[in-house]
């Protein structure tokens, strides 16, 4: 299922789990009821308003909710999670997750596999950009399936638990958020999951903890995965070898949020807020170690925010989504594209 987690109001799916707090729920409601119910009030619609700052381009303009985009290699296709029923008092209907293709250039919407009756939500491209890894959702559990883009084929890999996937540049593992040490009589942990790309074997397991309930960024390598709090407070550094959790980012007076690495991984961009409720939101640019931070994007106080940035292979621009998330009310989002000031590119001498 999905949760709403404090702070920006960002979400999770964890299968049949709900977890709210440090606790875990079991979900109750019906998907088929409350499908047909958020079909039934789909007609009340809103989108995110305009944002008039300089140096963006729009890339939707609908009433859709939007997650997670994802740049290709070549720079030249977006992919992203897109919810067809997102705008209820209970929120976005959690089988109505589709992943779609988006050209930089222009160009309609392309559907990502074939109607399996499963959500589809969270690409992540491979190193080479031929395969697309998503979040699959039944009802009942999670799966990693796998898209070939050019013979438009599937494979997939089992992990009932995972979510957020996450393919780094090294290309031989995929990590993924899940739950683990799961069984009957306890609810389990956050952690990451470290799968063989091919087989789908697993290479290791991580238990964070709950308090690091989000998505993630790794390293080229993949062997540094960078991840913000539940409640956007800081984001933090893991390192897989070392098994080691260390702050990383943590202003006093600063919300931060959604780290993401550029593909060399000498920059890092993320979100932030002001600590106050409802205050300024930020897309921030720093180099990798999280020195010499400057504010890219800034919006006045509002219950908007920026979300979930992902930088052009080159470097020169970065996918983010603006609007509001939430389980428990109407979401919605737009995609926009932000040109990056020469001095906060990455040094990548393949540009």
């Amino acid at each position: 299922m999905r949760l709403t987690l404090p702070g920006y109001g960002r979400t999770f799916k964890l299968g049949l789990q709900i977890i709210v707090g440090a606790g875990f729920i079991a979900a109750t409601s019906s998907c088929a009821i409350l499908f047909a119910a958020n079909e039934a009030i789909r007609s009340n619609t809103v989108s995110a308003p305009p944002l008039d700052l300089d140096g963006l381009t729009r890339l939707t303009n609908d009433d859709f909710v939007y997650e997670h985009p994802s740049w290709s290699p070549d720079g030249k296709v977006i992919a992203v999670g897109r919810n067809k029923v997102s705008q209820t008092p209970m929120g976005p209907d959690l089988l109505a997750w589709e992943v779609v293709l988006f050209e930089f250039d222009g160009g309609s919407a392309i559907l990502v596999g074939a109607d399996q009756g499963r959500a589809q939500m969270s690409p992540a491209w491979s190193p080479s950009g031929d395969e697309l890894v998503v979040a699959s959702y039944d009802g009942e559990s999670n799966r990693l399936d796998i898209h070939s883009i050019g013979t438009d084929s599937m494979r997939s890999l089992d992990c009932p638990t995972c979510d957020v996937p996450v393919w780094p540049a090294s290309g031989d593992r995929i990590l993924a958020g899940g739950i683990l040490n799961w069984d009957p009589e306890y609810p389990g942990d956050f952690g990451i999951i470290v799968l063989n790309s091919v087989s789908g074997a697993t290479i290791s397991e991580h238990v964070l903890g709950d308090p690091f309930l989000s998505h993630f960024t790794t390293s080229p390598d993949g062997e540094t995965v960078l991840i913000a709090d539940y409640e956007c407070t800081g984001i933090w550094s893991y390192t897989l070898g070392l098994r080691e959790l260390a702050s990383y980012i943590d202003s006093p007076d600063e919300f931060e949020c959604d780290p993401a690495l550029s593909r060399d991984g000498s920059k890092i961009a993320y979100t932030s807020r002001d600590s106050e409720s409802g205050g300024a939101a930020r897309l921030v640019v720093a180099e990798a170690d999280g020195s010499n931070a400057e504010v890219l994007l800034q919006t006045g106080p509002s219950v908007l925010g920026f979300y979930q940035p992902s930088w052009a292979p080159d470097g020169t621009r970065i996918i983010f989504v603006y609007g509001k998330l939430s389980l428990t009310g109407s979401a919605y989002s737009t995609l926009y594209v932000v040109e990056v000031p020469a001095h906060l590119q990455p040094i990548d001498d393949a540009r």
